[in-house]
């Protein structure tokens, strides 16, 4: 089986045309490695989930990762990957599923010296490793980069897969030259699979173990970077409204108000014009780029996306025992972010594949003790999903009350409301608890 270097130690650095050169050092220290820590990092109602893969790829990892994927029924958009290498044959396993189920991918940014940068953003949507040694893309990790459908980040580290220490120095002269062979044709394979220039795949395969090849910026951008081709094109000619005129004109008026400039009336109104055609081209590629996504799913799994599969109905009636509760006492129990707005404070818990997002509130009366309560469903849910919710909830608090849409529940002195939202994450169920 193919393997590529965990991690390297230290580097001398010369300048190619396409690449940064530096030797590896490959430290050896008799510890067993272990498996990559694969997790779903979700913010929110939701609306943002993603997968991380940190460390060192194992046999294994690949179902991890598949599992996953499953759990969340067509909503994971995106793999985080921060790995020094590993298992080169997982890699492709999992770059392959990746790119048949239409997910993007994502790899550490370079910060002003060279080096990875992984850094929150303010929001913390965006996953970080828990072990910042890890910050870094290297070996398996392009592997299972290339996978992806859209690609972002800028610290990628190549050379060729090679054998793990043991078995193959065993075999003589002429089957090693066989086994070579054979892994080289299968990486040569894979990259082709996945529309790796030739030119780079001459780079990788013939780079030794031993060395380590950092691809350029320009490489970067031209190779690896944005949607691939044909699905760019595709869906800029399916969603395209703004003319290349109207796009220049857009851009200028854009840039005049970024500078403070002066901007007519007349500027004003042709902006804010194109301004919504513009958010028509964007609501269209995030709707294909979605159902890309569904379709994808149910042609992998030979299922369609269930948002019900697996899902814990019981967390929207079990909320009802934070009311009047204390947040100290809340966060002695269980994980809750908390923050605070004027005399208000608040406890949240972003959603899980299973269960929903929880909001819990104070009034200024009374702080620190809670006085509402709010839950979020995960962004579109179904049909069928909004029947068993309120199917789950009858059974616990009775039959509610329905007024133009609307469910209400009165249950040992609580009231809860249940509606439809359309919000900026998009449509959601939102139920609401406390006092009438």
């Amino acid at each position: 089986m193919g393997c590529l270097p965990d991690h390297f130690a230290q580097f001398k650095v010369a300048k190619t045309a396409f690449f940064y050169i530096a030797w590896a050092v490959l430290m050896l220290n008799g510890s067993q490695v272990q498996a990559a820590n694969i997790w779903p990092h979700i913010k929110g109602v939701g609306d943002y989930r993603v997968v991380v893969i940190e460390g060192t790829i194992q046999e294994g990892d690949f179902n991890r990762f598949e599992k996953i994927i499953r759990e969340n029924q067509g909503e994971i958009s995106t793999v985080f990957i921060y790995s020094s290498g590993g298992d080169f044959d997982e890699a492709m396993k999992i770059g392959r599923s990746m790119r048949a189920l239409e997910l993007n991918s994502m790899v550490p940014q370079i910060d002003n010296y060279g080096n990875p940068h992984c850094v929150k953003d303010e929001y913390e949507t965006i996953p970080t490793p828990k072990d910042a040694n890890n910050c870094t893309c290297a070996s398996a990790c392009f592997f299972i980069h290339i996978g992806g459908v859209h690609r972002g980040g800028r610290f990628i580290a190549v050379h060729r897969p090679y054998f793990a220490k043991g078995k193959f120095g065993e075999l003589s002269q002429e089957n090693a030259e066989k086994e070579f062979n054979a892994l080289q044709q299968r990486a040569r394979g894979y990259m082709k699979e996945m529309s790796v220039p030739v030119h780079i795949q001459d780079d990788v395969l013939g780079t030794s173990s031993e060395n380590i090849l950092f691809l350029d910026e320009k490489t970067i951008k031209t190779h690896f970077w944005g949607q691939i081709p044909y699905i760019h094109e595709w869906i800029k000619n399916k969603c395209s409204v703004l003319s290349d005129s109207e796009r220049i004109r857009l851009d200028n008026y854009d840039q005049k108000i970024l500078s403070g400039s002066k901007i007519e009336e007349n500027e004003r109104s042709d902006h804010d014009a194109l301004w919504k055609k513009q958010e028509k081209e964007s609501g269209c590629g995030v709707e294909v780029n979605r159902k890309r996504r569904i379709d994808a799913y149910e042609k992998y799994f030979g299922v369609k996306p269930d948002d019900t599969a697996g899902y814990d109905f019981s967390k929207w009636t079990e909320a009802a025992k934070y009311y009047e509760k204390e947040f100290y006492k809340i966060l002695s129990e269980e994980s809750f972010e908390e923050s605070s707005l004027w005399k208000l404070h608040f406890l949240t818990r972003s959603a899980a594949n299973n269960m929903p997002n929880i909001h819990l509130a104070d009034l200024p009366e009374n702080p620190r003790v809670v006085s509402s309560i709010s839950l979020a469903s995960h962004p579109y849910p179904s049909d069928r999903f909004h029947a068993k919710l309120i199917e789950y909830i009858s059974s616990k608090w009775g039959k509610p009350e329905i007024k133009e849409g609307e469910y209400f529940w009165n249950h040992n002195n609580i009231s809860a409301r249940l509606k439809k939202e359309a919000v900026a994450e998009g449509a959601l169920l939102i139920m609401k608890i406390g006092k009438d």
